[in-house]
């Protein structure tokens, strides 16, 4: 067994420097490889592998300190040695995890929701036992590993002094593993447990961070994890701010009978005041006139007029009020058993995923398609371009009020070949996975058969774990 020494207390000087390549000796350890920018994999004379570690001399002191503290209580790594190298500086050598030890990205495909909430909790754990003992925390989640269930740590990364009544920012703790545990799209969880989970928007003043919010958090999303959707009747609809707005644009509206369904989704115009009103007044117009004309020989016809009807009601709002103009995207659909219509206006979209193969049924309004249509730009161009996201056409009074221009929908009308869905979705789905294929591949892992409910949930998650930096709203019908 090799003696730890006690470590260096003295600053390094200003001559010491990292070392970059294997076979660099320090004390009595020869480095093997790089692991991360301050720690490598090391041998010791007698064979032993060990994480080497070189820093500062106070934050490493700290980590030994904090280590040893928590040796009895959790799965932390043993301080093995350490001392100071006159090129290097200050270094601590620490054992290794057991063998079988797992990151946590390497497992979440296997990991059930009850098992990632107590991985979790067990990082609330150590963050727990660090602030009993004064010291800070701001882990990376290259740092944690999984053995048998149960979280431990390959070393203690970010450790400080707290001020007297300081506090670990918890939430930070959480999101760092909870973004590795949940990284793979298609996650059956509810978005709130994703939204507590994954880093979010910069926290506003006020926000509690602490391990006691933190706990009471979790404790609260146990029942929402229980409950699964509801696709008691063949239909799914699903919005959800983002993890980066600060306030939800979207809108959806639906309903379904024993011959028809209807499916309404907007996309508020952030650049317009008050969007999400124009969205909510949209979609709400439009889904009232598809139910009414539900059984309509002309269901194109119908659509028709209920966005162009929608587009009025905008711009009366505007006219009533007096405020700024707003604006939105609109995409309909209305099922009458396998013969199904689709109106659009704007870059909201509408896809069949099923029968006869996956397909985007919609054309994007906007100014990025019509400059690759004509062929004017490449691709690489095109998105360079401060034009990239512009729309073409919209609803309401943003682009002048013209319904014979902006507002005028662009329809579809076709006959499903077999079993299917419609998905209807805002780009907040699209810009992370904007092909037929992307997405049906994620509406398969909502069971068999595939649940309508479920698969909107899937995809505004898939949307989530991708970084949530828009809002996201899906709508999802069952065609038998």
């Amino acid at each position: 067994m090799i003696r730890c020494q006690r470590l260096a207390t003295t600053r390094p000087t200003r001559s010491s420097q990292r070392p970059t390549q294997p076979g660099a000796v320090i004390g009595d350890y020869s480095l093997l490889g790089r692991r991360a920018v301050d720690d490598f994999w090391a041998r010791h004379v007698d064979g032993t592998k060990v994480l080497l570690v070189v820093g500062g001399s106070t934050a490493l002191a700290i980590e030994s300190h904090a280590l040893e503290s928590m040796q009895s209580k959790l799965p932390v790594p043993s301080v093995v040695a350490g001392g100071e190298d006159p090129k290097h500086g200050p270094w601590m050598a620490l054992g290794l995890p057991p063998a079988g030890a797992a990151a946590p990205s390497w497992i979440r495909d296997v990991l059930t929701p009850d098992q990632a909430i107590a991985l979790i909790h067990q990082a609330v754990d150590f963050a727990e036992q660090l602030q009993e003992h004064g010291i800070g925390w701001a882990p990376r989640v290259d740092d944690f590993y999984v053995h048998e269930g149960r979280l431990g740590l390959r070393r203690l990364r970010g450790g400080r002094r707290l001020a007297k009544r300081g506090h670990i920012d918890a939430r930070h703790v959480v999101e760092e593993l909870g973004g590795a545990l949940l990284a793979e799209p298609g996650t059956l969880l509810p978005p709130s447990f994703l939204h507590f989970v994954l880093p979010g928007r910069v926290p506003r003043e006020g926000d509690d961070r602490t391990l006691a919010a933190v706990r009471a958090g979790l404790a609260a999303l146990v029942p929402d994890i229980a409950v699964p959707p509801d696709d008691a009747v063949g239909l799914g609809t699903l919005g959800d701010q983002g993890l980066l707005r600060e306030r939800h644009e979207d809108a959806v509206a639906a309903a379904r009978g024993d011959d028809f369904g209807v499916l309404v989704v907007c996309d508020g115009v952030s650049a317009s005041y008050r969007s999400d009103l124009a969205s909510k007044l949209a979609v709400e117009t439009v889904r009232t006139r598809l139910v009414e004309q539900r059984h309509t020989s002309e269901p194109t016809g119908a659509i028709h007029g209920a966005i162009r009807e929608a587009h009025r009601a905008i711009c009366l709002e505007r006219d009533r009020t007096g405020d700024d103009p707003a604006g939105t995207t609109i995409v309909a659909a209305l099922a009458q058993k396998r013969r199904i219509a689709i109106g659009w206006v704007g870059d909201s979209r509408a896809y069949w995923l099923g029968t006869g193969g996956n397909v985007l049924l919609s054309r994007d309004h906007s100014w990025l398609n019509d400059v690759l249509v004509s062929g004017v730009m490449t691709v690489e161009e095109a998105l360079s371009s401060p034009h990239a996201h512009a729309l073409t056409r919209c609803l309401g009074p943003l682009e002048g009020g013209d319904p014979l221009l902006h507002a005028e929908p662009d329809l579809l009308e076709f006959d499903a070949p077999g079993p299917g869905h419609v998905v209807l979705c805002s780009d907040g789905l699209w810009n992370y996975f904007p092909s037929a294929d992307d997405l049906a591949v994620l509406a398969s892992r909502a069971g068999e058969p595939p649940r309508p409910a479920a698969i909107a949930r899937i995809l505004v998650n898939a949307a989530l774990v991708q970084g949530g930096q828009d809002n996201v709203t899906v709508a999802v019908l069952k065609i038998d």
